[in-house]
């Protein structure tokens, strides 16, 4: 789905850049912007997955940035951002993220889904999911809290991947870097059970689908999108074995 940015809220976040802007939906969202980076594909491909697993992650859409709002900012000429389609994600009250927070004091609502998330993370190679800042904690109005996560930039082997660093990548076969308060939520392979088995179902056609979504402007050539499906397609045959091998790094699995 695509909506049109109305207002730059001018909040600038992460390493990134990426900015506040309300749409045309009534919602907030933090848009990414295409940058030379391949961040917006990655984006767009970990935001999909995730919502096709299930996984606690805000929503997401493309996002029309007018050349009239990137005019307006400063920071966005000085930066070279052109309109056009980016990658957004709403924006969701009550979350804050786990700087400073102490993990062992924390009741998590949600928790028998993290194990998910290392299911996806191993997918698609993420190298920053340990970032405090891209781990949230949402107060829901009931009281109760939430684990969101969020930010795809650095998968596929980074947010400058090529064909080559794809071929190369996809046989990583070491656990990917798993953030405290998600590890503790295993307690054994059953704990990734529903995901796991959802990924290794994953066909052809629905990767090719997220990818067929990739907007024209975003530069990804068919070889492109064909590297991407084959490092996903060989990674899924991978993760029940990396995920055996790093039992290790989680201190409740029995």
């Amino acid at each position: 789905m695509t909506v049109t940015a109305v207002r730059d809220l001018r909040i600038r976040k992460g390493s990134a850049g990426s900015h506040a802007f309300e749409c045309d939906d009534g919602q907030t969202y933090f848009v990414k912007f295409m940058d030379g980076t391949r961040t917006v594909v990655n984006e767009h491909v970990g935001y999909s997955l995730a919502g096709f697993l299930g996984l606690p992650v805000p929503e997401s859409r493309y996002v029309t940035v007018s050349q009239n709002l990137i005019d307006a900012s400063n920071d966005l000429k000085k930066r070279g951002v052109v309109g056009g389609e980016h990658h957004g994600t709403r924006w969701m009250e009550g979350c804050v993220d786990f700087k400073g927070l102490v993990v062992r004091e924390l009741v998590i609502a949600n928790a028998s889904s993290l194990p998910g998330l290392i299911v996806l993370d191993n997918l698609l190679l993420n190298m920053d999911r340990n970032n405090p800042g891209n781990n949230l904690l949402q107060t829901m109005p009931s009281g109760k809290r939430e684990f969101r996560t969020v930010d795809f930039s650095e998968t596929l082997s980074g947010r400058n991947w090529s064909i080559e660093t794809l071929e190369v990548a996809k046989m990583t076969s070491h656990l990917m870097p798993v953030f405290p308060v998600i590890a503790l939520a295993v307690n054994g392979m059953s704990s990734f059970s529903p995901w796991l088995e959802k990924t290794e179902s994953l066909s052809a056609e629905r990767v090719d689908g997220i990818l067929s979504g990739v907007p024209d402007s975003w530069g990804v050539g068919a070889s492109e999108k064909a590297a991407i499906s084959d490092f996903i397609l060989t990674r899924k045959t991978m993760i029940r074995g990396i995920l055996n091998g790093g039992r290790a790094r989680f201190l409740n699995w029995t």
